[in-house]
C-alpha cells in the first residue's frame, strides 16, 4: 500500500496571491477535494514573500489532517520558528483528544529563520464582527490592531452580496475606531473534504471537522505572509470557549493550541478566555451605551449573507442575552418586530429550534430576576418555566448587573450648591515642598486647571475640612482627582476614612490605571476595590479610557462612564476643532517621561535628538537624570549639560502656557504637557511609552507614536506630519457630549 503524502511542489505568488500546487498520494485522497485550487489573496503585495513563510498557511490547513491520517506533508522549506511550534501545537490536540493518536510526519528541506523588524511592536486582530472577536477588538483597542477579516471563513466565496455586507460593516467598525484593516480570500475550507473529516474522524469524538479540528490552526496561519511583510509581532484570536466554562469542551480554537502557534518573531494570544460570551456581551453594551458608539453584532451561521436572521439559535441566544443585560438588540444588529418574538415562543415550544441549554443558562439565570423582562417577552418567560433548575437562587446577579444607584436617584435637585475639590494649597518655599503641593507632578496642575474653569469647586484643603474653617453641608458633592494613577499596591484607604466620614457623593474624575502595557490580568488590590465599590454606590464613575474601563467591570465596578480627561474639555466648545497652520518646524519644545528607570534605546535616540537641535525642554517632575539610566557615559554628560541649560519646570498653568507662546511645535511623552500646547494652538504629537499616555490618546484619538517607532534620522518637519488631528476633530463633538452626559448623571452643571 503506498505511504499517504502529501506533496507541495510549487508555491506560486503573484501579486497579492499565493496558489498552492500539490498532489496526494495513499488511501486518504478523499479528505481533499482535489478539483479545487488551493489559493489565498491577500489585501496588499506578497509577491516578495518568502516561500518559508509563504508555506505556512498551507501547513495549517493539512497538519491535522496529516496527524490523524498518520500522513507525510513534504515541503521545500520552512520558516524556524513555526518549525519549532508544531510539536506543542500538536501536543494540544493530543490533549483534547486522547481517544486520537496523532502521528503523521514533516519532510523539510531547507530552515529559515525569518524575524520581523526590530522595534516594531504593531498587532493584528482576526475580526469576524462577532460577539467574540468585537469583545476582543474592544480589549486590544489600546495596541491600534489592524483588523483581518477572511472571505472563505463561514462565508461562501461564491456569495459576493454577503461578502459586500461584511466587507462594509468592518469597514465601518474600523474607521470608528481609526484602526487599520484587510481582507483576505481564501479558499481553505472548499480544498478539503469537511462531511467525509467529518464522519470519519470527528464525528466519534462528538465534534465537526471545522470547529473541533480545523479553524483555529487555519485561521491564525493565514496572517504569517501578512505579518511578516507588515512586522506585525502580536497576533489575536479571539476564544470561543471560556475557562469560566464548567464543562468540558473540544474546540480547534484553544489557548492550549493557539498560543503555541509563533512564526518569524511573531506570538499568537488565544484572547477574551477569561470571559464568558454573557461577560462579552456585557461589555460590547456597556462599551456602546456609554460611548454612543454602534456596535452591530454579525453572528449569524445560518442565512450566511453577512446579516443576522433573528430565528436561529446563535441569533436568539445572542439578542436575548443583549435583552438580559438590559440592552435593546435592535441596537446591536438585529432587526426585530413585536411579531418575531412571538414567533421565538412558537418556535421554542414546537421544538422548531433547539437550544443547547448549557450555553442559555445564564442567560436563564437573569431572565428569572427580572420579571419585568418575562412579562414583556413571552419567551424569556417560557424558559424561566421550563428550565427552573437554573433560576437564580441567590441575589448575586441583582447587585452585580442592575446599575447601582446614581446620584441623580439618591439626591434632591441640588445644582445650585457648592461642588468641593479637596486639593493641597501650592507652596512654593523649595523645590522639594513645591512638587508635593502638585501631587510629584506639574501635569495635575493642568488636570485642576481643567476642573476649577469646568465645574469652579470650592478648592480647600483636607485640614481646612479637619480644622473646622470649612462647612461641607451646603456642598452637592465631593469631587476626586485622587484616582487618576492606580497600580497593585496603591492603598486608597484614606480616601475610604473620608468616604465613611462625609456622607456625599464622591465623584472620581479620570480614574486610571498605571500600568507599562495593557495588562488584560491586572489586578485591583482590596484598598483600591472597596473604595470604588463605595463611591460607586453614591455616584457615577469617571474613568479614563476603555482599558481601565473593562478591568473595573472584570471587578465588578460597572456604574462608570469613559471620559477621558477633562483637560481635553478646557475649551468648553463641543464644536471645537484643532487646526495645524504650520508646514514647518521653527521653533520646536518637547517633554518626557519621568526620568526614571533605565532608558530604553528609542528613548536615549529620542533625548539625543532633542539635545542635537538644543530644544527647551518642559519637565513635569523632581526625577534627574541618572548616569546608570543611560549606562553610557558619553551619552549621559551630553545629555545632561543639555537638560541644564534648557529644562524647564512651572507650577501654575498661566506662566506655563504664556512660556510656550512663539514655539510651533510640541514633541514628546507627558500628556498634560502636551495638551497645554494645544490650549496654546500648538500642534503636538504624543510619544506612547505607557498605558495611561496609551489610553488616553486612543480614547480622543490624538495623534501618537511608540516611542519604539521614533526615528532620529527623519526631520522635524516628519513629526509635524504625523501630528494630523483630523481623527480627533471627527470624534470630538461626539465625546464633548459624552462628558456632558456624564455631568448631567451626577446632576453636575454642564460647562
Amino acid at each position: 500500500m503506498p505511504k499517504k503524502r502529501i506533496t507541495l511542489q510549487h508555491i506560486e505568488k503573484n501579486a497579492n496571491r499565493i496558489e498552492y500546487s500539490y498532489y496526494i498520494e495513499g488511501d486518504w485522497e478523499k479528505a481533499f477535494r482535489q478539483e479545487n485550487r488551493y489559493f489565498i489573496e491577500y489585501g496588499r503585495d506578497i509577491s516578495w514573500c518568502p516561500d518559508s513563510v509563504a508555506v505556512i498557511p498551507f501547513l495549517g490547513n493539512f497538519l491535522p489532517v496529516s496527524w490523524v491520517f498518520d500522513a507525510e506533508i513534504v515541503i521545500p522549506e520552512i520558516d524556524g520558528d513555526f518549525l519549532r511550534s508544531i510539536d506543542e501545537i500538536k501536543r494540544g490536540y493530543q490533549v483534547m483528544y486522547p481517544a486520537l493518536e496523532f502521528r503523521g510526519s514533516l519532510c523539510y528541506g531547507q530552515v529559515c529563520e525569518n524575524k520581523i523588524a526590530q522595534g516594531t511592536n504593531r498587532s493584528l486582530l482576526f475580526f469576524s464582527g462577532g460577539v467574540d472577536a468585537v469583545s476582543s477588538m474592544l480589549s486590544v483597542l489600546g495596541d491600534t490592531p489592524t483588523l483581518m477579516t477572511l472571505w472563505g471563513s463561514d462565508l461562501y466565496l461564491k456569495d459576493e452580496q454577503g461578502w459586500q455586507v461584511v466587507q462594509e460593516s468592518v469597514q465601518q467598525t474600523a474607521e470608528r475606531f481609526c484602526l487599520p484593516y484587510t481582507f483576505v480570500k481564501t479558499s481553505f475550507r472548499s480544498v478539503l473534504n469537511e462531511p467525509f473529516l467529518t464522519e470519519a474522524i470527528a464525528k466519534p469524538q462528538h465534534e465537526n471537522w471545522w470547529h473541533g479540528f480545523q479553524h483555529g490552526l487555519a485561521i491564525i496561519t493565514h496572517a504569517a505572509p501578512f505579518a511578516f511583510l507588515e512586522n506585525i509581532r502580536q497576533i489575536y484570536l479571539a476564544s470561543t470557549d471560556s475557562v469560566k466554562s464548567k464543562e468540558v469542551y473540544t474546540c480547534a480554537s484553544h489557548p492550549t493550541i493557539d498560543n503555541q502557534v509563533r512564526f518569524c518573531g511573531c506570538r499568537t494570544l488565544h484572547e477574551g478566555f477569561e470571559k464568558s460570551r454573557s461577560d462579552k456581551i456585557r461589555q460590547i453594551c456597556s462599551f456602546s451605551a456609554r460611548t454612543g458608539t454602534p456596535l452591530p453584532l454579525r453572528v449569524c451561521w445560518v442565512t450566511r449573507t453577512g446579516s443576522n436572521c433573528c430565528i436561529c439559535e446563535k441569533c436568539m441566544r445572542t439578542l436575548y442575552a443583549i435583552l438580559a443585560e438590559g440592552y435593546n438588540p435592535e441596537d446591536f444588529g438585529f432587526s426585530l418586530t413585536p411579531e418575531l418574538y412571538q414567533k421565538h415562543l412558537q418556535m421554542l415550544q414546537n421544538g422548531e429550534v433547539r437550544i443547547p441549554v448549557l450555553f442559555w443558562k445564564d442567560i436563564i439565570q437573569k431572565f428569572s430576576s427580572q420579571p419585568q423582562l418575562q412579562a414583556n417577552y413571552p419567551a424569556a418567560a417560557w424558559l424561566v418555566q421550563k428550565y427552573p433548575q437554573f433560576a437564580s437562587r441567590n441575589p448575586f446577579y441583582q447587585t452585580s448587573v442592575c446599575r447601582p444607584v446614581s446620584v441623580s436617584q439618591m439626591t434632591e435637585k441640588l445644582e445650585k450648591q457648592k461642588l468641593v475639590l479637596f486639593k493641597s494649597p501650592l507652596n512654593i518655599e523649595t523645590r522639594e515642598k513645591a512638587f508635593q503641593s502638585v501631587g510629584m507632578n506639574t501635569g495635575n496642575q493642568v488636570f485642576a486647571a481643567a476642573l476649577n474653569k469646568l465645574l469652579h469647586p470650592d478648592v480647600i484643603s483636607w485640614q481646612q475640612y479637619q480644622d473646622g474653617i470649612y462647612d461641607l453641608s451646603p456642598a452637592q458633592a465631593v469631587i476626586t482627582t485622587d484616582l487618576i494613577w492606580i497600580h497593585p499596591k496603591s492603598d486608597f484607604d484614606y480616601l475610604y476614612n473620608r468616604l465613611q466620614k462625609i456622607q456625599k457623593p464622591f465623584i472620581p474624575i479620570s480614574i486610571g490605571l498605571q500600568s507599562s502595557r495593557f495588562d488584560p490580568g491586572f489586578r485591583l488590590n482590596h484598598s483600591s476595590l472597596k473604595t470604588l465599590a463605595a463611591m460607586q454606590e453614591r455616584a457615577v464613575l469617571g474613568v479614563r479610557g476603555e482599558y481601565t474601563a473593562s478591568i473595573l467591570e472584570k471587578h465588578g465596578i460597572q456604574n462608570l462612564r469613559v471620559i477621558g480627561c477633562p483637560s481635553m474639555y478646557w475649551f468648553q466648545n463641543p464644536d471645537f476643532q484643532f487646526e495645524s497652520k504650520n508646514s514647518s518646524v521653527q521653533h520646536a519644545l518637547c517633554n518626557f517621561r519621568t526620568f526614571y528607570g533605565t532608558l530604553s534605546r528609542a528613548e536615549r535616540h529620542f533625548l539625543t535628538y532633542c539635545a542635537n537641535r538644543n530644544l527647551p525642554m518642559i519637565e513635569q517632575t523632581s526625577f534627574s537624570l541618572a548616569p546608570e539610566s543611560v549606562n553610557d557615559p558619553a551619552c549621559y554628560q551630553y545629555l545632561k549639560k543639555w537638560l541644564d541649560r534648557k529644562t524647564r519646570i512651572y507650577f501654575d498653568t498661566d506662566s506655563w502656557r504664556e512660556s510656550l507662546r512663539g514655539y510651533d511645535f510640541m514633541l514628546g511623552a507627558r500628556f498634560h504637557g502636551n495638551v497645554i500646547a494645544l490650549w496654546e494652538g500648538i500642534p503636538a504629537l504624543f510619544l506612547l511609552t505607557d498605558s495611561r499616555t496609551q489610553e488616553l490618546t486612543q480614547f480622543f484619538h490624538l495623534p501618537s507614536l511608540r516611542m519604539e517607532e521614533f526615528d532620529r534620522t527623519q526631520p522635524m518637519e516628519f513629526y509635524l506630519e504625523k501630528a494630523d488631528y483630523t481623527a480627533f476633530n471627527r470624534s470630538y463633538q461626539r465625546l464633548y457630549e459624552n462628558f456632558c452626559e456624564f455631568l448631567r448623571e451626577n446632576c453636575l452643571p454642564s460647562p
